[in-house]
């Protein structure tokens, strides 16, 4: 009898895992779906990873912000963590962003000028935006693009430096670090762990 019990068991257990890595809770449409709610276009999703790429730009030795999704990130910070009055800033920040682009930028495609682009991101995130037509826009707050910029690069930098590929690639990641050592000098190129 006790045999029957515990043939039965195994069946049931090894049926759980045959369909276990079928079971995947987190899909592309589900990730899409969670922040559908914030009214977003493709194109402003396009825009979420330039201006990502932008704080955080590839070159030969590291991934930008975009390659690794970190836009994706960020909206989904956005939608789920924000109070809905941060939420709605940030969302009139990124409104207002699109006037000031649309404003000082003569084509909105960043392809075509990258570097005016990339000289209006940086300008304003080191609150210097002189030489960049702010005026005669209604309702443009630049205290709310501001925000909403800063946002988005807090946001990036969290994604990023808790990726995957930075913990991997980047850091010296170890399962289990060993013993602590207080006073370990730091050869030049080599990988540091900044988290213990």
């Amino acid at each position: 009898m006790k045999r029957r019990k515990i043939l039965k068991g195994l069946a049931m257990v090894s049926g759980g895992i045959v369909l276990l890595p079928s079971f995947n809770p987190v899909t592309e449409k589900k990730v899409k779906e969670a922040y559908q709610n914030l009214n977003i276009s493709k194109d402003d999703h396009e825009m979420m990873g330039n201006l990502c790429d932008t704080i955080i730009p590839p070159d030969q030795n590291f991934k930008g912000a975009k390659e690794l999704g970190v836009h994706g990130f960020v909206l989904l910070m956005v939608n789920d963590c924000l109070a809905e009055e941060e939420k709605k800033n940030f969302l009139m920040g990124w409104q207002d962003f699109k006037k000031y682009i649309k404003k000082n930028m003569d084509t909105p495609s960043i392809d075509q000028n990258k570097e005016k682009w990339e000289e209006m991101v940086l300008g304003i995130l080191q609150g210097n935006s002189e030489g960049v037509n702010h005026g005669n826009v209604k309702g443009l707050s630049m205290e709310k693009v501001d925000y909403f910029l800063k946002s988005v690069k807090q946001f990036s930098i969290l994604g990023y430096t808790h990726s995957e590929y930075y913990m991997t690639s980047i850091m010296s990641y170890k399962m289990v670090p060993g013993k602590f050592k207080g006073s370990i000098p730091i050869k030049e190129q080599e990988k540091v762990n900044l988290y213990g």
